[in-house]
């Protein structure tokens, strides 16, 4: 009886340190203030430089994708991208729901933003997707 009641006891010790500990990783969802959209209702799209890519979503709202590296170095706005979406719902909410290629590159994604109205009308103009 002593026996059980200690292995019992060491069940509930290792079962409440469990529970204690946080998560190995946060769940996948959006960043705070981010919206998720689909790759459907990306209507336009401006490269500003080698990492930074701006998308225009519905038509009403605007989105800047910051690259690892320099994928886009040397690509014009007019370049078509090539945008894959790996889940099948084709949402994207974080970088890693998005794959971008141009001119036969693949882009690792660092981070997805919705800019803000007045975030929108700093971007120069001729950058504006």
């Amino acid at each position: 009886m002593r026996r059980l009641v200690l292995t019992l006891l060491a069940g509930a010790a290792l079962a409440s340190a469990a529970v204690a500990q946080p998560p190995i990783s946060p769940p996948m969802s959006p960043a705070a203030g981010n919206a998720c959209f689909f790759t459907r209702d990306i209507a336009n799209h401006s490269i500003a430089d080698g990492k930074t890519l701006y998308l225009n979503v519905r038509g009403n709202q605007t989105y800047v994708i910051a690259m690892r590296g320099n994928c886009l170095g040397g690509a014009m706005s007019s370049d078509p991208i090539i945008i894959r979406n790996s889940l099948p719902s084709m949402r994207v909410c974080t970088p890693l729901d998005l794959d971008i290629g141009v001119r036969g590159a693949r882009c690792m994604v660092e981070s997805i933003r919705k800019l803000s109205p007045a975030e929108v009308d700093a971007i120069p103009r001729r950058l504006r997707p």
